[in-house]
């Protein structure tokens, strides 16, 4: 029974303990940094809002900008809070085990960093995918002579 028990336990030396805590605290301040800039984003969307609904301007071209903005910045807080909000999660959890050697911890730390690498790679692939679909559509345009003459 003894080699089955520490199979399962990982060891981790203290030099690569200390670039993990460093790794944390990075993170920790980086969904810091992008929950401010979430912020600014919100306030951009309402005020966006408030020139739609509050003033009710009369030109076309102003309320057409103030709906794009309030959209767009609306739409930026949705995907831009799950991996801020896992980039904290890792860092807490993890400067949380360090003072507790919890396993919770570091499995829940563990957790929230894989969600936030899937989440960075589906959106790599989607990025790569519509870049694909341009060029392929700007390619079969630029065959058949569509655009500009």
């Amino acid at each position: 029974m003894e080699a089955e028990s520490s199979k399962n336990r990982i060891e981790v030396e203290a030099g690569n303990w200390l670039l993990l805590q460093d790794a944390a605290k990075w993170a920790r301040w980086l969904a810091i940094a992008g929950y401010l800039f979430l912020i600014g984003l919100v306030y951009l969307g309402m005020r966006s809002v408030y020139t739609l609904v509050v003033l009710q301007v009369k030109e076309e071209a102003a309320r057409d900008l103030a709906a794009t903005t309030s959209i767009v910045s609306l739409l930026g807080v949705l995907f831009l809070y799950f991996p801020f909000r896992w980039l904290y999660r890792f860092g807490f959890h993890l400067k949380r085990m360090a003072g507790r050697e919890n396993s919770t911890s570091l499995t829940i730390s563990l957790l929230c960093l894989r969600s936030f690498f899937r989440y960075l790679a589906i959106w790599t692939f989607l990025i790569i995918g519509l870049y694909a679909a341009f060029v392929l559509f700007t390619g079969i345009a630029s065959i058949l002579g569509w655009g500009a003459q």
